[in-house]
């Protein structure tokens, strides 16, 4: 999905960027904010943006699904996915375990 691209990973919240694997476990890759599924205020729970150098691409984490599902109008939602994470290189590698 990501394929050498810089990424990052974040809870829908200011600053809660993925810091460990930790945080990917369970239940604790989610949001406590709510929002209303079908409007352009929901509030996602996981994060995933992408940096293709081609502009960056927002991803949503389904946990019913368990997996990401591109959001493909992203920059339309009055609580935008950006901004919560910075993508870089190697994003996974500079992850502590816990």
């Amino acid at each position: 999905m990501v394929e050498g691209a810089a990424f990052c990973m974040a809870r829908h919240e200011a600053d809660r960027q993925v810091r460990s694997w930790a945080e990917l476990r369970g239940v604790s890759f989610h949001t406590d904010r709510s929002g209303f599924e079908d409007t352009s205020t929901w509030v996602r729970h996981g994060v995933m943006l992408v940096d293709r150098g081609q502009g960056i691409e927002a991803w949503n984490w389904s946990p019913r699904a368990l997996r990401f599902d591109r959001l493909a109008r992203a920059r339309d939602l009055v609580a935008t996915p950006f901004g919560v994470c910075q993508p870089v290189a190697d994003f996974g590698g500079r992850m502590s375990i816990v």
